[in-house]
């Protein structure tokens, strides 16, 4: 069920700013079941396919660089031991950064917190 909820009329305000924020403010008091059919179940399923595939690249991708360890350590001329620590705080950070990114993503939205994360990328990589 949803409620309406108006605002001032246009003859209360005098500016074309305070007119342009005269609108009727819905609110749903029910969840709105249609926000799953969206999607057709092949859509549904190229969705999760595209989803599970990227999650898989981050473990993937540090795993492979595991069997070149002392390859990695004489060309950066430091010991396998500091790899396998790079290594593993890639992989912490990797598994933990979900539950800050999520928190910044709730409070301040998705898209300001990707932006911030493709800078943060752009500039730290060489």
């Amino acid at each position: 069920m949803s409620k309406s909820y108006p605002t001032p009329s246009s003859n209360e305000s005098k500016s074309n700013a305070d007119s342009a924020a005269n609108t009727t403010i819905v609110q749903n008091d029910q969840n709105d079941e249609n926000v799953f059919e969206r999607f057709t179940p092949t859509q549904k399923a190229i969705i999760t396919i595209v989803v599970s595939y990227g999650s898989f690249l981050s473990p993937l991708s540090s795993m492979i660089m595991l069997s070149a360890i002392p390859q990695i350590a004489s060309h950066y001329n430091t010991t396998s031991s500091m790899i396998d620590i790079s290594n593993a705080l890639y992989m912490l950070s990797a598994g933990m950064s979900p539950f800050f990114v999520g928190t910044l993503s709730s409070v301040y939205g998705r898209k300001k917190v990707r932006e911030k994360s493709c800078k943060l990328l752009l500039f730290s990589a060489d």
